[in-house]
């Protein structure tokens, strides 16, 4: 369905539904029975609580999971590093100074510069953290980037938009 969760077919509700002997010999157990009682109404009020409808019939989820790789892990890494970093500059400059991480002059560290700029290049200061570069060919568009002074803001009304640094970056 819509909400994430598989309906069984009237077949699988049938082949349910038929106890198996290990079934039989656990309902001439009632303390076994009780137990399963209790579970199954746990299992409702949770369901129920999530706006799930458990009796018209039993529920499943299925859930895909791939495991990543090296390089998506080193990136998501080095992002939650760059995050944390940025969070310790702000915090201890009252919000004064920016932090930008380019990891090389290339693609990567393209996408990274303006990922980060935009958002940076209003406060009083701002470090670029080059560390661990590998250089490239993009250095020289990133100090044009970085002198650029801007000549006039673009204000839109309460609630439309934000505001814009003109020449645009």
């Amino acid at each position: 369905g819509v909400d994430g969760f598989r309906r069984l077919t009237s077949q699988q509700l049938q082949a349910m539904q038929k106890p198996t002997q290990k079934e039989k010999k656990k309902s001439k157990n009632k303390k076994g029975g009780k137990m399963k009682q209790d579970m199954e109404g746990k299992l409702a009020a949770v369901l129920q609580k999530h706006g799930i409808d458990p009796s018209s019939g039993p529920i499943w989820r299925t859930v895909r999971v791939s495991t990543a790789g090296e390089a998506i892990r080193r990136n998501a890494g080095l992002r939650d590093l760059v995050e944390r970093n940025g969070q310790e500059v702000r915090k201890a400059t009252c919000e004064r100074v920016g932090y930008i991480h380019v990891p090389d002059c290339e693609h990567l560290g393209f996408a990274e510069f303006y990922r980060y700029f935009e958002r940076e290049c209003y406060r009083d200061a701002l470090i670029v953290d080059l560390r661990c570069n590998s250089g490239g060919y993009i250095s020289e568009i990133l100090l044009k980037q970085l002198r650029t002074q801007a000549l006039g803001w673009s204000v839109p009304r309460t609630g439309r938009g934000r505001a814009q640094r003109c020449p645009e970056l």
